[in-house]
């Protein structure tokens, strides 16, 4: 009698399981075989007039500043860098933002000048990435919760949840650029915002 390895079908379920985690959308109609999966038609897109508005870069500034700038603009830095599987400039920018936390004398930073000083520990020296991402995660998540609360800078900042690595950011734009994955999954999230 001869076996079928199950590993080709554990493998198509794994992939679809990635795409619709970080997606949200499964395949439409689709069953958890392989043969399920259609071959899409191709979308037909309807002329429309021109934009009158242009977006702005994923890597442009806010248009008005926010009381929250001096404080977002560090976290920026290290959200692109790990976006871009790097440390670099990182502990700096750590260490800028949790200056600039503790300047602001709100209360509701503390907590976040806290975990910068988290991140700069992990990112000094000869820094592991996995490690960087992980002290990054409770700062993304802090951040994300005191941008969501301003009402200027959640206007002019993107907040992005990723529910692979169970955590969220700030960032320039709309376009996700996930720090926890890099360039591995880097448009895995879901814009909040």
């Amino acid at each position: 009698m001869h076996m079928i390895s199950p590993a080709p079908f554990v493998s198509g379920l794994m992939a679809l399981v990635l795409v619709t985690a970080c997606t949200g959308n499964a395949p439409t109609g689709a069953s958890p075989g392989p043969a399920s999966v259609a071959p899409k038609a191709p979308a037909t897109v309807a002329p429309t007039a021109p934009a009158t508005v242009a977006s702005a870069p994923a890597s442009a500034a806010p248009a008005a500043p926010t009381a929250l700038d001096p404080v977002v603009t560090p976290f920026l830095t290290m959200q692109e860098a790990l976006a871009a599987d790097s440390a670099t400039g990182v502990a700096d920018a750590a260490k800028a933002l949790a200056t600039a936390a503790r300047a602001a004398a709100k209360p509701e930073l503390t907590a976040v000048a806290d975990l910068a000083d988290k991140v700069a520990a992990a990112a000094a020296g000869t820094p592991d990435l996995k490690a960087v991402r992980e002290a990054f995660k409770p700062l993304g998540n802090a951040m994300s919760t005191a941008v969501l609360a301003a009402p200027d800078a959640k206007a002019a900042y993107g907040v992005v949840f990723c529910p692979m690595a169970n955590a969220s950011w700030v960032q320039r734009g709309r376009d996700v650029h996930n720090p926890y994955y890099g360039k591995s999954m880097l448009t895995c999230g879901e814009l909040k915002n």
